[in-house]
């Protein structure tokens, strides 16, 4: 009798679980039925694909449609990771809604040159220090933004490279920083003759859009900068003398406030972005180096030519591995740029100095040399803990 129970009890298990598949698949289109008649009753205007995950995500309450400002910010959310809708060129340009702003698509190819960002920003993730892919990603865009906006330009420039310049850590928010290379740039117009007082040194001259090997100039690039993917981009003016002068004294945490003053016991002739630009001169200044042999020293030093820095010959220098370059000693690395002198320039600015007819072989006692072109950086001078410790008494 036992066995013949146990025996039928297979069968009516069976058959629970088909009635209970059943009751589930019924009691799923019960609910897809009521969620489907409701939309046709209310038919609302806003409803996007974008809106059914929302609609249809609590299967336990009653279903209510996301108020108007949960639709704007669902649709906030989305829109950046929305792929563009090929245009049919043949088709007339949509004409926009009285009142809606006209949102402008980025082109697939945008004119300058860019560098392969997201591999630069991946060696550094590896590092440690990256953004994050999804960051990285965001970061590329508004990269290729700025390059094809030109935010800021006057009549005749247009950025011709872009590349990520790095990230300066702010209380409020942080700055994330572009260098770029511009076509156009219009140089100061000098000052009329007598009119030029001879103690203020002039800033240094502006770069060209000819790639930078070897920086000669601490207003060679132009800077932009931003707070995050999102926000615009802003444009730095070029760096002056007496900002550089001024921020070698001053030791603070900056705001992420491009606009807010900058408080110190040392007075500083600007606001944030005056200090930010003269702080970017002198890292680029001391932190722009090359591996040995990349570069190379032309000057025609017997003819009194100008310093002259260029590419090494072809074939004297096959590149290297990102693996080779981690491994080179301090010694095989040099300095890719002129160093700032303290006059706050990257090349002396002569003052008009004439010697005595007493000793017409008298040099200029305020003569200031630049270190040596090339020069290793392991020949730098060390900074003293001293002077590092000192921000803690520094004026924050």
């Amino acid at each position: 009798g036992g066995d013949g129970v146990h025996g039928n009890r297979r069968p009516f298990e069976g058959t629970m679980s088909g009635i209970r598949a059943m009751g589930e698949k019924e009691a799923l289109m019960g609910f897809l039925k009521e969620r489907l008649l409701h939309l046709i009753e209310t038919q609302p205007s806003d409803l996007t694909p974008d809106l059914l995950p929302f609609i249809f995500e609590n299967l336990s309450t009653e279903t209510t449609l996301p108020q108007e400002q949960d639709i704007h910010d669902l649709k906030e959310k989305v829109r950046p990771f929305k792929l563009p809708v090929p245009v049919d060129p043949a088709a007339p340009p949509a004409e926009p809604v009285e009142g809606q702003e006209v949102e402008e698509l980025l082109p697939v190819e945008v004119e300058g040159d860019m560098g392969d960002v997201l591999h630069d920003l991946g060696f550094l993730e590896r590092a440690g220090v990256g953004f994050g892919k999804e960051e990285a990603v965001r970061l590329y865009l508004s990269l290729k933004t700025l390059l094809h906006k030109n935010p800021d330009a006057v009549e005749g420039e247009k950025i011709s490279s872009v590349r990520l310049w790095g990230k300066i850590m702010g209380v409020e928010k942080d700055y994330i920083i572009a260098e770029c290379l511009m076509s156009g740039r219009q140089p100061n117009p000098p000052l009329p003759e007598g009119e030029q007082d001879p103690s203020i040194v002039p800033p240094d001259s502006i770069g060209s859009e000819a790639p930078v090997d070897f920086m000669m100039s601490s207003n060679a690039f132009v800077y932009y900068v931003t707070s995050g993917h999102s926000s615009p981009w802003r444009r730095l003016p070029d760096v002056e003398p007496k900002t550089i002068i001024a921020a070698r004294n001053i030791r603070r945490f900056f705001t992420g406030n491009l606009d807010a003053p900058v408080l110190s016991k040392s007075s500083f002739p600007g606001r944030e972005l005056h200090y930010l630009r003269a702080q970017i001169a002198r890292i680029s200044a001391d932190c722009r180096i090359a591996p040995r042999g990349h570069l190379a020293d032309v000057t025609d030093y017997e003819g009194g030519g100008e310093l002259t820095v260029g590419l090494s010959e072809e074939g004297t220098f096959f590149g290297m591995t990102g693996h080779a370059l981690c491994e080179l000693h301090k010694s095989s690395w040099v300095h890719a740029s002129l160093d700032l002198l303290p006059q706050g320039r990257c090349k002396y600015y002569d003052y008009g100095w004439t010697p005595p007819e007493s000793n017409p072989d008298a040099k200029d006692p305020r003569l200031e040399k630049n270190r040596p072109a090339l020069q290793s950086i392991h020949l730098d001078k060390v900074v003293m803990l001293s002077a590092l410790l000192s921000l803690l008494y520094s004026d924050i």
